[in-house]
């Protein structure tokens, strides 16, 4: 979002991108820092269930969220092309659209990861 309404409208295009490069890199050097500690502290607090899985290592589960994850990706898809109708085809409509998406996402997942415990 800051690179799309913020960084476009004061830079260029180069600038936008290289500061939304720096931020991805940031993110994923987070994300590998906390997977070094707590992926190991949860799996020796807790017994693997077997429950549910097949011997080829995946459930019904990972299915049912596979195709969730697909059809999620398939209607993003379909609304920014049925919005950009609407909205215009530019980059401040993507980014909405996009912006949108993710949170519904984080959302979702934050909500599930709250029911499941």
């Amino acid at each position: 979002m800051v690179a799309a309404f913020y960084l476009l409208r004061l830079y260029d295009v180069v600038i936008a991108t290289s500061v939304a490069v720096a931020i991805n890199f940031l993110v994923a050097i987070a994300g590998w820092a906390m997977s070094l500690t707590l992926p190991n502290q949860l799996r020796s607090e807790s017994e693997p269930s077997q429950m549910g899985s097949s011997s080829y290592g995946w459930s019904i589960s990972h299915l049912a969220i596979g195709l969730s994850g697909f059809s999620a990706l398939g209607a993003e898809v379909v609304w920014t092309r049925e919005l950009s109708l609407l909205l215009g085809a530019s980059v401040y409509t993507f980014s909405l659209i996009l912006a949108v998406f993710l949170i519904g996402l984080g959302i979702g997942s934050g909500l599930g990861a709250a029911w499941d415990r």
